[in-house]
């Protein structure tokens, strides 16, 4: 019997749709992870769901992923720019650009 006696009004309803919420927060926020979209989802519309469907609707929605770049904490604007300026004294044939790799003989 319990709370089969309760009509709509009667019982507490989360503030936000949670859609709705997921959708507006990863708008505002868009390099939140999903566990993180899952844990806010749970505290602000008392909504327990998987990541995978927490996943799936960002994707129903039109939202792809995108990997998260890290930028060096050495990184200079000032640097960057003094070097793009020197680098544009030369062709193109006469640069040559070499990564660190080695062969296992």
């Amino acid at each position: 019997m319990g709370n089969r006696h309760l009509r709509d009004h009667d019982v507490e309803k989360p503030t936000h749709k949670p859609s709705q919420f997921l959708l507006g927060t990863i708008q505002k926020t868009p390099d939140l992870y999903l566990d993180e979209l899952q844990e806010m989802l749970e505290t602000s519309c008392g909504v327990d769901v998987s990541c995978a469907i927490i996943w799936r609707t960002l994707c129903r929605a039109g939202f792809t992923m995108k990997k998260i770049t890290c930028i060096a904490v050495e990184w200079s604007a000032q640097k960057c720019l003094e070097y793009l300026t020197q680098i544009g004294n030369y062709e193109a044939e006469q640069l040559v650009f070499v990564d660190k790799s080695s062969v296992d003989c």
